[in-house]
């Protein structure tokens, strides 16, 4: 009926039989393979920390068609993990694949299981040079502390770690090895290096070295102030000047002094030789009188300021408690008479022994102010000192004077040629007009000399030899115009008076005597005649209140009015040649510009005159032999 009827036959040939045993890949669960995985490599090598004890694998076939797989002989499928168990060192891991024709590839990782670790991982020593670490190194210490100059730029540190097996070594960042020293660069101030060690199991510790490189050493040794507890610096202070005074009352016993260093740095300050630092308060004691206290400033580099303060501390206030006129009384003083009081201060010592004179009754006697009174009028009245310091205490003398004598034979135009007549002309003599008067400045004594000798007597001299004015010493001694003392001494270096000077230049000069201008503190002075004749030829005019002062020292500038006066010389200009000008006395600038124009002084080294300064013999007598020498 024409019905079909279809069979199938599925008939299935196989596949070439593969014969390819490779792995496409390869993979652990932890680390990484050294080599990285490839078909072609066979051997791979992996090291595992202490803590794995296992671990997988993931193996993929190439291809698909494979007989079988095993991880160290334990069957396996291609892509799936596989745990293998680790021992403590090499764990050789065989992985064999067979192809479907039999063939067979063998891989083997070799991983490494490492022993257990402890975690030390501290350092044994560290050492740096130069310097020292503060404190001493110890291990368990991990913060240190080291000073270097500032010449020093780089450090080099040694760290040696304590385990012989660690992972790693760093200084300031950068890898080292235990045991080698390696190069850090410094800059100034502080240089915090960490130095870290990282042991096998990852753990790790850091040490901290803080390195202070110093800043470059400072040359700066100045204040920038200076400041004391009492008194008042003179001048005001200025870091370039190094020199100061300033006074204080004798009820400070000890004055505080705060030196300020202009410098940060600075090596050291001491104050009155006692250490001290910038801005700290430093208590100095006392004496009466000067004290002259150091402040020593030394930079870095060693330069040393010193500046000075020369602190006075006033003497206790001796007060006067009496005054003693001599004589206290003057029962009878012709009127036109003078007559010499002296005021002696009780006690000797007192702090202040000026006084002042003052007369009760001046139509009876009037007083000068060296205590020399004249008689006016008839009365009687009273001279009084009085102390300066203490207008409650004076002494005084009681004073009579009586209406003057009327001498034989007086007249108008009386006087026997010298003087002395008591006319009103003086007498015919015809002495000189006398310069104007001189007003010096009252000068200051600094010892008291002999006023009451006779001039000297002669005898040998012992103590000019190699003296500098020796030469013009033994001029005048030959002369005849001066002597030594009666010990055969001459103390040339001892101050001379007004009296010893005119003395020794109207004899140098060889004066013949006239009768001069009479001085109301002359007439029982032994030096009288020779101050007479002094200013009969003009040489002297004395103070403006009649005196002469004859016991006063003599100062540089009245000596050169004398012989200039005494030699006659053209007076120069007023023009001042001195860098002490404003010291001279107007009255005594020309004079002494006129000495200087003709050699008969100098001037000391800085180009001053020093015109209030007191003259020595010394010097007095090289100013006459030089002025001798212009007369001649």
């Amino acid at each position: 009926d024409g019905t079909t009827g279809t069979y199938v036959i599925s008939v299935t040939r196989e596949a070439e039989v593969s014969g390819d045993a490779t792995l496409s890949n390869l993979e652990i669960s932890s680390g990484t393979l050294s080599p990285a995985f490839a078909p072609t490599i066979r051997t791979i090598r992996q090291v595992w920390k202490t803590a794995y004890q296992a671990y997988r694998l993931f193996q993929q076939l190439h291809f698909s068609g494979y007989s079988g797989l095993t991880v160290n002989d334990a069957p396996t499928v291609s892509g799936e993990g596989r745990s293998v168990a680790l021992a403590v060192g090499v764990n050789n891991i065989t992985i064999v694949v067979t192809a479907e024709n039999g063939t067979s590839e063998t891989y083997v990782i070799s991983v490494t299981r490492l022993a257990a670790q402890s975690g030390i991982d501290m350092l044994s020593n560290l050492e740096i040079n130069p310097g020292t670490l503060s404190p001493a190194f110890t291990p368990d210490n991990k913060n240190y502390e080291a000073y270097v100059a500032h010449d020093i730029s780089s450090i080099e540190i040694t760290p040696t770690v304590g385990i012989p097996d660690y992972s790693s070594l760093t200084v300031n960042g950068v890898s080292t090895v235990s045991g080698a020293a390696i190069t850090v660069e410094l800059d100034t101030g502080v240089n915090n290096i960490p130095v870290v060690v990282t042991a096998q199991d990852g753990t790790d510790d850091m040490y901290v070295i803080s390195v202070t490189r110093e800043a470059a050493q400072s040359g700066d040794a100045a204040l920038s102030n200076l400041i004391i507890s009492r008194g008042t610096l003179s001048p005001a202070f200025t870091p370039d000047n190094r020199n100061y005074t300033a006074s204080v009352e004798n009820s400070v016993s000890s004055i505080s002094i705060t030196p300020i260093v202009r410098s940060s740095g600075y090596g050291s300050l001491t104050v009155n030789g006692v250490p001290a630092v910038s801005g700290a308060v430093i208590n100095v004691e006392l004496e009466v009188g000067v004290n002259d206290i150091p402040v020593v400033v030394t930079a870095q580099d060693g330069t040393v300021a010193e500046y000075c303060i020369s602190i006075t501390r006033e003497a206790a206030v001796v007060p006067v408690t009496g005054i003693i006129v001599t004589p206290s009384v003057i029962s009878s003083i012709r009127v036109g008479a003078v007559q010499q009081l002296t005021a002696a201060v009780v006690p000797e010592n007192a702090s202040n022994t000026n006084v002042l004179w003052s007369s009760g009754n001046p139509a009876v006697a009037v007083v000068s102010a060296s205590g020399v009174i004249t008689a006016v009028g008839p009365g009687t009245t009273t001279i009084r000192a009085t102390s300066v310091s203490d207008s409650n205490i004076f002494g005084q003398c009681t004073v009579t004077v009586l209406p003057a004598d009327v001498p034989s034979g007086g007249n108008n135009g009386g006087g026997s040629g010298s003087g002395s007549g008591s006319g009103n002309s003086g007498g015919s003599s015809g002495t000189e007009t006398p310069k104007t008067p001189e007003t010096p400045k009252t000068p200051e004594t600094p010892e008291t000399p002999d006023t009451t000798h006779e001039p000297e007597t002669a005898v040998n001299l012992t103590d000019t030899s190699g003296h500098w004015a020796e030469a013009n010493i033994n001029k005048l001694v030959a002369l005849g115009a001066i002597k030594g003392y009666p010990d055969g001494s001459f103390k040339p270096d001892k101050k001379i008076t007004r009296a010893e000077f005119i003395t020794i230049l109207i004899n140098a000069l060889k004066l013949s005597a006239k009768t001069g201008k009479a001085f109301t503190d002359t007439s029982e002075h032994w030096a009288k005649d020779y101050i007479s004749t002094a200013s009969a030829y003009g040489i002297i005019a004395g103070y403006s209140d009649d005196t002469f002062r004859p016991n006063e020292i003599i100062t540089r500038e009245q000596m050169m009015v004398m012989v200039v006066n005494a030699a006659k010389l053209t007076k120069v200009s007023d023009e001042a040649v001195f860098t002490d000008k404003s010291d001279i006395s107007p009255w005594a600038s020309s004079a002494i510009n006129t000495a200087k124009e003709n050699g008969i002084i100098g001037g000391y080294p800085d180009n001053s005159f020093r015109p209030l300064d007191n003259a020595t013999r010394a010097e007095a007598v090289t100013v006459i032999v030089k002025t001798l020498e212009l007369v001649k």
